[in-house]
């Protein structure tokens, strides 16, 4: 038979133990709440000059695709766009820019 100083003892144990509990299983929710989204990263090679009128339309509706479908720029994806440079050899070279 336990005696009466052992079973205080016991029950301010358990109490003890539903109050960890208890706080461990509600502490990672709000921590979870404080965390950001995730910045994705696109690159896109366009294959038209920078000041080209068709290309420039182009990355308007791929933009404005991404924003409908619920990416918005500089909150949850960075783009980088790269434009050919003048130079039709160093085409080669864009996707190995966009990797930096």
């Amino acid at each position: 038979m336990l005696c009466p100083q052992a079973s205080g003892e016991a029950m301010r144990r358990r109490e003890f133990i539903k109050l960890v509990g208890g706080a461990a299983a509600t502490w990672p929710f709000p921590a979870l709440a404080q965390q950001s989204e995730r910045m994705r990263r696109v690159g896109v090679l366009m294959h038209t000059a920078a000041d080209d009128a068709d290309g420039q339309t182009r990355l308007a509706a791929f933009l404005q695709g991404l924003q409908e479908t619920g990416w918005a720029v500089g909150r949850n994806i960075h783009i980088d766009t790269r434009w050919p440079p003048p130079m039709p050899i160093a085409f080669a070279v864009m996707p190995l820019t966009c990797s930096r």
